[in-house]
C-alpha cells in the first residue's frame, strides 16, 4: 500500500471518529424536556430560599412581560423588584412541585406545566397554605437559557368567607334561607352542610350556587321555616368542600352559629 494510499485512509479514519465522537456528545446532551425539568426544580428551590437574584437570572431583562401573575402582568425589568417586594413581606417560604408535565417544543425549547404546594409564614407570623399551577416556556436564545415566559394561577384553601340569613326576618322562610360563601369557587356535596334548629334538632337544606357567584356561594333553603326565638348552628364539614382545580378540601369544618328572632313559629 502507497504512502498516499495510507494518508487518505487516516484521514478517513479521522473524519470518520470525529463523527461518531459528534454524535456521542449531542446524545449526552440534556434534552429540551430534561432542562426544562432541571431549570424547573432549581427555581423551586430559589423560591423557598426567597433568591430573588438567582430567579432573575433565568428572566429576560425587557420591556416585554415575563411574568402574569393571577393575571398581573410583569415586565422582565420589574421581576426582580416585584418579587423582591413580595419577599421581603414574608419570614420564610416553601415551594415544591407536586407533579408536573413537560414536552420539548424544539430543539432548544421546552413548556413545562407544573402544579406547586406554596407555604409562606409572614412578618406577623401568619401561615398560609395555598396551590399553584405555573405554565412555563424555557428556551435558549443563544445566551444560554432562560423561562422566557411564564404563567401562575394561585388557588387558597378553601374556607368559609361569610354565613348569615339571607333576610332579616322573624323566622328564615325556604325562600330566604341562608347565604354561605367561599373564598373561591368550590365543589359542594349533599353532605356538605348541617344545620341544627333548634340546636339538636337536624332540618334538612338544600343548597344551591348563587347565580353569578361560580361556585362561591350558595343558598341554603331549609326544608321548613325555622322555629321563633330558637338558637340554631350551621356547620359547613370541611371534607366536604373541595377547590375542584386542584381537589384540596378546607382546612377544618367551619360553624356559624345565630337566633331566630321574634314572631309565631313557623309551620
Amino acid at each position: 500500500m502507497g504512502a498516499q494510499c495510507r494518508r487518505i485512509l487516516v484521514i478517513v479514519a479521522v473524519a470518520l471518529a470525529g463523527m461518531v465522537v459528534g454524535r456521542v456528545s449531542k446524545s449526552a446532551e440534556p434534552g429540551a424536556a430534561d432542562t426544562a425539568v432541571r431549570l424547573a426544580q432549581e427555581m423551586a428551590a430559589a423560591a423557598s430560599r426567597r433568591d430573588v437574584k438567582s430567579l432573575e437570572k433565568l428572566i429576560p431583562q425587557t420591556d416585554r412581560v415575563a411574568y402574569v401573575s393571577n393575571g398581573h402582568p410583569i415586565t422582565g425589568k420589574k421581576y426582580a423588584e416585584t418579587l423582591g417586594g413580595y419577599y421581603a413581606s414574608l419570614k420564610s417560604l416553601d415551594f415544591k412541585w407536586d407533579r408536573w408535565e413537560v414536552f420539548p417544543i424544539a430543539d432548544r425549547a421546552a413548556v413545562f406545566t407544573g402544579w406547586a404546594s406554596v407555604k409562606t409564614i409572614d412578618l406577623k407570623g401568619e401561615a398560609e397554605s395555598a396551590r399553584a399551577l405555573f405554565t412555563m416556556v424555557f428556551a435558549d436564545d443563544g445566551s444560554g437559557w432562560k423561562r422566557v415566559i411564564a404563567q401562575k394561577w394561585q388557588s387558597e384553601v378553601p374556607a368559609v368567607s361569610a354565613a348569615h340569613p339571607a333576610a332579616p326576618q322573624n323566622s328564615v322562610p325556604p325562600a330566604s334561607g341562608i347565604s354561605v360563601q367561599f373564598n373561591e369557587p368550590v365543589t359542594v356535596t349533599a353532605s356538605t352542610f348541617h344545620l341544627e334548629c333548634p340546636l339538636g334538632t337536624p332540618i334538612a337544606v338544600t343548597a344551591t350556587a348563587e347565580p353569578a357567584s361560580e361556585g362561591g356561594s350558595f343558598l341554603l333553603r331549609p326544608a321548613r321555616s325555622l322555629p321563633a326565638g330558637a338558637d340554631c348552628k350551621l356547620r359547613v364539614v370541611a371534607s366536604q368542600v373541595s377547590d375542584p382545580r386542584f381537589g384540596q378540601t378546607m382546612a377544618e369544618d367551619y360553624a356559624f352559629s345565630f337566633k331566630v328572632t321574634g314572631g309565631a313559629p313557623g309551620g
